[in-house]
Order: structure tokens, then sequence, then C-alpha cells
């Protein structure tokens, strides 16, 4: 009988701290459509707003890859080298922090591959693409 309440309090418990960990991912499908065809900077501004927050290194990678995307929306090109920085060191903070990540690693390949030779971010593409 005590075996039983202590399954049934263990099972409880289980169950609720499951549910009290459930996170909100971000909508991966949106986010890469975005990426690929937004056409205004507004656009990926509220791609960037609508991103979670249960998962904030997942979020800051995800906000740099807009970010340098959106680069290439803003007029002028100070604006553009400075947005594309931020978005850089965005990213890159996220995989520092999370080397493992391979959706990480992607976002970066996605990014460097596209990105014009004279803003010098082709440096890890050798080590990105075998993941």
């Amino acid at each position: 009988m005590n075996y039983l309440i202590s399954l049934s309090l263990l099972m409880t418990m289980a169950a609720s701290s499951s549910i009290n960990t459930l996170t909100v991912l971000p909508d991966r499908p949106t986010i890469y459509a975005t990426l690929n065809a937004a056409t205004t900077a507004e656009e990926i501004d509220q791609q960037i707003e609508s991103l979670p927050n249960e998962v904030p290194n997942l979020r800051t990678g995800y906000e740099g890859a807009l970010l340098m995307r959106k680069a290439g929306l803003v007029s002028g090109p100070f604006n553009k080298l400075a947005t594309f920085r931020t978005g850089r060191a965005r990213l890159e903070k996220a995989l520092d922090n999370g080397k493992l990540n391979p959706e990480l690693h992607f976002l970066r390949l996605i990014i460097q591959e596209h990105a014009p030779r004279i803003l010098n971010y082709k440096g890890n593409l050798r080590a990105t693409k075998p993941l």
C-alpha cells in the first residue's frame, strides 16, 4: 500500500514538473521564410518581436541571423554595416554559448554563404559546412 502511494506521488510530481518546464520554441518555418523572402526591414522587425523569450540562446541566434538579413534591406552603407555587425555579434554570442546546437551553425552557414565578401564573414565556412 505504501508502495502504491509513493509511486502515485512520484508520478504526480514528475507530471507537474514536466508541465512547468514546457518551453515555447520559435516558429522555425516562419523564421526561415522571413530569412529567405523578406522584402522590408519592418517584416524582419516584426519577426524579431515575435520570437519567444523562453530559450534565450536560441532567441539570440535567430535575432542575430534576422538582423544580418535586415542589413541587406536598410538604406545607407553605414547603416547596413552597423546592422550586420550587430547581428553577427549576437549570432556569434549564441554560438559561443551553444557550441553543440546544430541549428545555430546552420543559421551561420546560411548567412556566410550569402554574405558579400567585403563583410569578411566567410572565415568559419569550412568549419561549419561539415556539421
